[in-house]
């Protein structure tokens, strides 16, 4: 008799598997960066500043961070608005993180940092992240 044992086939983009929600705050120098994590889904809230050829937020924080976190993908990366200092990185992330999905503030203007990325806006809604519920809110006028 044959018998076949099936394994899941290991991806390069496989998060590590966290047991409980997992929130970080990272300070990216001017403002901050939020990860959510929950099981192997990741949330990644704006990427903080870049300045060309002197300073990144995402090489200096981001990056050595998600690496020590065992995070390949980004499911969902949400980006506030397309200011430089909240989504001064968005490129270079993409280039260097497998990302699912962007929601944005600025779709349009977020949308050119991208490529092929899909972008869309942020809607007052709920949103999932493996077991948890996230709520994004958006003020009057916003």
């Amino acid at each position: 008799a044959m018998f076949w044992l099936v394994y899941p086939a290991p991806s390069s983009e496989r998060n590590s598997c966290v047991a409980v929600p997992v929130v970080r705050v990272w300070d990216v120098g001017q403002g901050l960066s939020v990860l959510v994590r929950h099981g192997r889904e990741v949330l990644v809230y704006d990427t903080g500043p870049a300045v060309p050829d002197v300073f990144s937020a995402v090489e200096s924080t981001l990056l050595p961070n998600l690496a020590a976190e065992g995070i390949k993908r980004i499911d969902t990366l949400v980006i506030s608005h397309a200011d430089s200092d909240h989504a001064g990185g968005i490129s270079e992330l993409s280039r260097n993180v497998s990302v699912g999905r962007v929601i944005a503030g600025e779709p349009a203007a977020v949308r050119q940092q991208v490529g092929e990325l899909p972008v869309q806006a942020c809607k007052q809604a709920e949103e999932r992240l493996g077991g948890l519920v996230l709520e994004f809110w958006q003020g009057e006028g916003a």
